[in-house]
């Protein structure tokens, strides 16, 4: 697939499987909304 991320929205928190992400290579962001993230980088 070629993902270089993962991304849990508001509220989802998953330690274990952002475990096993960071473990495979891959950057994790959890509990975080991508739309405020977008608005508060183009603020």
């Amino acid at each position: 697939m070629g993902a270089k991320a993962v991304w849990m929205q508001d509220t989802v928190i998953h330690e274990e499987a952002g475990k096993k992400a960071e473990e495979a290579g891959l950057l994790v962001v959890m509990n975080d909304c991508m739309l405020r993230k977008h608005r508060q980088l183009n603020a």
